[in-house]
């Protein structure tokens, strides 16, 4: 009996925070300058080897890469199950739903860019970054 493995969305999305987690290694602890002078424990591991380990955990840009290219596949194949399609077919496929998300993300931006701007008598600097910061959050 042949066993099929499915990659299913809740695998991607443990795949993403994995990736995410490389991400934040990466660009927080893969030189002594991103970490701003701070002092940063590694327990067990000497502070060489973890941050030669974070330097190797480039490879999250290529996860995402792999997760978006797979998810437009599955998305294609669902639309169009037998393939019957052309280049242009696809690419307007891809460009809408490119369109879409950059809809989403200038919608967030603008809102919370307009939010930051607003400074009244009462609100620091650090209270707009913390209300931005909290916006992502809650998006």
């Amino acid at each position: 009996m042949e066993q099929t493995i499915k990659f299913t969305k809740k695998n991607t999305l443990a795949v993403k925070g994995i990736a995410i987690s490389f991400l934040l290694c990466y660009h927080c602890f893969s030189q002594t300058a991103r970490m701003g002078g701070a002092k940063v424990s590694f327990w067990p591991l000497p502070q060489n080897l973890a941050m030669l380990i974070s330097l190797c955990m480039v490879h999250c840009v290529g996860m995402f890469a792999f997760l978006s290219v797979y998810g437009l596949t599955l998305s294609m194949k669902s639309k169009y199950p037998e393939y019957d399609f052309d280049g242009h077919t696809a690419t307007l496929f891809v460009l809408k739903r490119f369109l879409h998300n950059m809809q989403n993300i200038f919608k967030f931006h603008t809102e919370c860019g307009a939010q930051l701007t607003k400074k009244t008598n009462n609100n620091t600097q650090w209270d707009l970054i913390f209300e931005y910061i909290s916006k992502i959050l809650y998006f």
